[in-house]
């Protein structure tokens, strides 16, 4: 908080001009080639190549995330009115995702590998529906409807709520 990232993954689409001159403005490198001719220079276009790889590692890891955040979670069914709700459940879902990352690993420390997938994955479903049966009961009380404003802020605060 407070400072603008050392890089941002993005898909193609997203490294237009305009939104490369301004991450340079601000000290931030835009994962991707940069437009132009290719450097002559062996190894410059070496270390170009594997800064890309490396970017496109992040980025894929990030992408998975959201898929696992979409299919197990349901991030795809964030249906608030509200900007803020929106977020508050946004965040409550990957909220969710880190309790339950740092709950598999507590169990793995705990029990190792022979207790491990026995209980923990019924467990974790039980606690998942009692969250999701809060969330949709605070919701519902307000009768909010679907909205575009949920979809416009996921990418947003995921990224600050991936850890």
């Amino acid at each position: 908080f407070g400072h603008y990232p050392e890089s941002v993954h993005a898909d193609q689409i997203y490294r237009t001009r305009a939104n490369r001159s301004w991450c340079k403005a601000r000290g931030i490198r835009l994962s991707g080639p940069p437009l132009g001719r290719p450097k002559q220079d062996a190894t410059v276009q070496a270390e170009l190549k594997q800064q890309a790889r490396a970017d496109e590692k992040i980025r894929v890891a990030i992408e998975g995330k959201f898929g696992q955040a979409k299919r197990r979670f349901s991030l795809a069914r964030v249906m608030p009115k509200l900007a803020e709700t929106a977020q508050c459940a946004i965040a409550i879902t990957f909220l969710v995702m880190n309790l339950e990352r740092w709950l598999r690993q507590l169990f793995f420390l705990l029990f190792g590998r022979v207790g491990y997938g026995l209980g923990l994955r019924s467990a974790l479903r039980w606690a998942e529906h009692l969250i999701e049966t809060a969330i949709s009961r605070g919701i519902n009380k307000f009768s909010l409807r679907p909205s575009a404003v949920a979809t416009a802020n996921v990418f947003a605060i995921a990224q600050r709520a991936i850890v």
